[in-house]
């Protein structure tokens, strides 16, 4: 733990929760409000969420908590991590909720990187997750990598309401507690409602944030530092509300323009000129997904097909060179000659290994898959590196804690 974190209340060993029903395995991570440990009852293993005991007598801090608690509970959706108990014990509030085999978003993008098409899927399960907080009047407001978790069984969950507004139970403000989020992911109306004319932030405030979520993974760049070689907090929170984010294509160039459209529309600086909802953002990769995969499995047709000797040359193309419906019905010498003649990056470069050639492209004749660049690891901010989030204290393969992060937006 980093100097001045509190002492962590439990070791392993130590019995948890009231009565000391939970056998505490071990220390799974650690945030600014508490703990997260591995837990054992009745031959079931669970995580177990503490809040420290210094914030027990706080009732802001208390009301969030159990807010979050009774979301989590209510919550039964395949991408939100389900809570099962709640309730306070000696040391403070503590949550119990599924124990998570896997790893978040931010640990999976190294070493290895992903394919655009499993990118598109994990932003359609949380804008799906995003939705169904937003129909019980929840807004997440620190949708971020570290708080997307992919699991061994291949799902994408949302983690971590720490940090929700939460309407329904009549919490609509931070109260004092400055600007809770994180800050290169965060919304202009959620930096300062009145800079943009908000008198109060929605779900739209979550697309944006799940916008520059895939922004960042599908090209390895935070938007709001492109082109920029570094930011305080301060400079970066004035920079979401001044500045429209730069498309995708500028940092992404091999993308597709239907998938570029649908993640600029999302990172829109006026609120109104987003996608109206979680759902419809959704909806939008959903159909990129499928309009991917169509043209991946047309070109792979093609590959099959193609003599032999139209590879020979070792051109590298892009793999999403679409063919009219004219030079569908060419003969192979015809469209040999054609894709010959296409323009693109690495053209009489020898291969590349299993046919991958730069960022996006693929040699004729192997299997296209795009893999994303390997982003940033940490947010270079004046006066150091800041690292993206909490690193778990146990094995990174199981799920941790991640604090919310209070971050001040004055000058």
């Amino acid at each position: 733990m980093s100097e001045g974190r509190p002492k962590a209340v439990y070791k392993a060993g130590d019995k948890a929760g009231p009565g000391g029903v939970y056998l505490v395995v071990r220390l799974l991570g650690a945030g600014g409000m508490g703990e997260v440990y591995e837990v054992e009852r009745d031959g079931a293993r669970y995580a177990y969420k503490t809040l420290q005991f210094r914030h027990r007598h706080n009732g802001h801090v208390l009301s969030r908590f159990q807010a979050e608690a009774a979301a989590g509970q209510e919550m039964l959706h395949p991408n939100i991590a389900r809570v099962f108990e709640s309730g306070l014990d000696q040391h403070g509030g503590y949550l119990v909720m599924e124990l998570l085999r896997g790893q978040s978003l931010h640990e999976a993008l190294y070493p290895k990187r992903l394919t655009t098409e499993r990118i598109l899927e994990i932003g359609i399960e949380i804008a799906d997750a995003l939705h169904a907080l937003h129909l019980a009047k929840i807004v997440h407001r620190d949708v971020k990598p570290g708080n997307i978790f992919l699991t061994d069984d291949g799902r994408a969950l949302l983690l971590d309401l720490g940090a929700a507004k939460f309407e329904r139970y009549g919490m609509n403000t931070t109260q004092s507690q400055g600007t809770i989020g994180t800050v290169l992911f965060m919304s202009p109306e959620h930096i300062n409602p009145d800079a943009v004319g908000v008198k109060n932030i929605d779900g739209r405030s979550d697309v944006y944030s799940l916008g520059h979520v895939l922004f960042y993974v599908l090209s390895g760049e935070f938007a709001v530092l492109l082109g920029r070689e570094e930011g305080s907090p301060t400079q970066i929170s004035l920079w979401h509300i001044l500045s429209d984010a730069p498309s995708l294509k500028v940092a992404a160039p091999h993308l597709p323009d239907p998938l570029v459209k649908v993640i600029d529309k999302a990172m829109r600086r006026d609120r109104n000129q987003r996608f109206t909802s979680a759902a419809e953002l959704a909806t939008n990769l959903r159909a990129v997904l499928s309009w991917l995969r169509e043209e991946r499995a047309a070109e792979r047709t093609w590959a099959r097909v193609a003599p032999v000797e139209s590879v020979i040359d070792q051109t590298v193309l892009p793999f999403r060179v679409k063919k009219t419906p004219d030079e569908a019905r060419e003969s192979p010498p015809e469209r040999e000659r054609a894709a010959k003649k296409v323009e693109g990056p690495g053209r009489g470069r020898s291969p590349s290994p299993a046919g991958v050639g730069p960022r996006g492209t693929v040699r004729m004749g192997s299997a296209p898959e795009e893999l994303s660049p390997s982003p940033r690891r940490a947010v270079p901010v004046k006066g150091g590196t800041t690292p993206m989030d909490v690193a778990p204290a146990g094995d990174a393969s199981t799920f941790g804690a991640v604090g919310a992060v209070s971050i001040g937006v004055g000058a």
